[in-house]
């Protein structure tokens, strides 16, 4: 196996280079005095770990590359904290579910460089399924006739709000 010294960081490797998909993008915009402005998404509980996984599926990355890789692929949509990222990189090497390798970054600096284990990639595929499976039930009840989806509101014009 090679040296994660040997291994081109994923910003120089031109299979791993995202294009931008604007209608891909997780941003929202909240309409505010007078304005628009668009947020970043707070990464739902319990998703970071799957994201991750998703990621280092391409290539071993270091941490930054690691959040570059979300954060392009998001479209920039995604809030990341950094001690989180770093929080679920320890999780999941103590759980068997990375391995980890110190390697040279393509400046020159010392950076643990992450991959999956077979139980990792695993643990990816069985999370994906899940994630997917939620999130189809989820889109049906929320764009189902008659939902706020669909443009019926309630009380106030608040949508899915019906009063006592």
């Amino acid at each position: 196996m090679a040296s994660h010294a040997d291994v081109a960081p994923a910003s120089s490797r031109p299979d791993l280079a995202l294009r931008h998909r604007p209608y891909l993008s997780s941003r929202h915009t909240i309409e505010s005095l007078g304005g628009s402005v668009t947020e970043r998404l707070p990464v739902v509980k319990g998703t970071l770990d799957v994201l991750v996984l998703k990621a280092l599926a391409w290539t071993p990355m270091h941490g930054f590359e690691i959040t570059s890789w979300l954060e392009e692929r998001s479209g920039d949509g995604l809030e990341l904290d950094d001690s989180a990222l770093y929080q679920a990189l320890y999780r999941m090497e103590a759980r068997g579910l990375l391995a980890a390798e110190w390697g040279r970054t393509e400046n020159n600096r010392r950076a643990r460089y992450y991959r999956p284990t077979s139980a990792g990639l695993a643990h990816l595929r069985d999370e994906t399924t899940r994630w997917l499976a939620y999130a189809r039930t989820v889109t049906e009840i929320l764009t189902a006739p008659g939902s706020a989806a669909a443009g019926a509101t309630g009380s106030g014009g608040v949508p899915g709000y019906i009063s006592a």
